[in-house]
């Protein structure tokens, strides 16, 4: 659990930070956020200043895990963000808050996934955004899903359905449920 060795920085910079530099990240799918975290050329918290670092990065989608007794659990897996980023990967953050606190069903899987690919189609249309901070910052070539739980079930299921159109890296399943039964 080592910190890597670049700068990073996250487009959803806690709101007990508000003077923190920001960025804009909104999602192919209506009503559900995104956190990017992304190598950075310099620490914004001292330049003021929030630039993605030269190059085109590897790329994890995340989903996070269904909690039944906590439904705010989004900003929780934030430091693992931070971490993969301090390595030179974009990391796209799914909030599936909105999904949290209900009885753990297969729709419960495939509604994580759906807002993986449209977090993934979201961050495709930035690399191609000429307005875009992630413009040509982008390596569509290695792509990993990753999830806890419920969210890597959705990894899982996600990495598949995309895999029939493109090579995908790897996934990364953290204690994932059966997408099986």
């Amino acid at each position: 659990w080592r910190q890597g060795p670049l700068p990073y920085w996250t487009t959803a910079p806690s709101p007990r930070c508000a003077d923190n530099p920001r960025t804009s990240a909104s999602s192919a799918q209506p009503g559900v956020a995104l956190n990017i975290t992304f190598p950075a050329v310099t620490w914004p918290t001292r330049t003021g200043e929030v630039v993605v670092r030269d190059g085109a990065w590897p790329v994890v989608i995340f989903a996070h895990a269904n909690h039944d007794g906590q439904c705010e659990i989004f900003e929780e897996y934030f430091g693992l963000m931070d971490h993969w980023a301090s390595w030179g990967y974009i990391v796209v953050s799914v909030d599936g808050t909105h999904l949290n606190c209900q009885s753990g069903t297969n729709q419960n899987i495939v509604d994580r996934k759906d807002g993986m690919l449209a977090a993934l189609q979201t961050l495709e249309q930035m690399n191609e955004d000429a307005d875009s901070p992630f413009f040509g910052h982008v390596d569509g070539t290695r792509v990993v899903f990753a999830g806890h739980s419920r969210g890597g079930g959705a990894a899982i299921i996600g990495a598949a359905e995309v895999r029939q159109e493109r090579a995908i890296a790897g996934i990364i399943d953290f204690q994932g449920v059966d997408v099986t039964s």
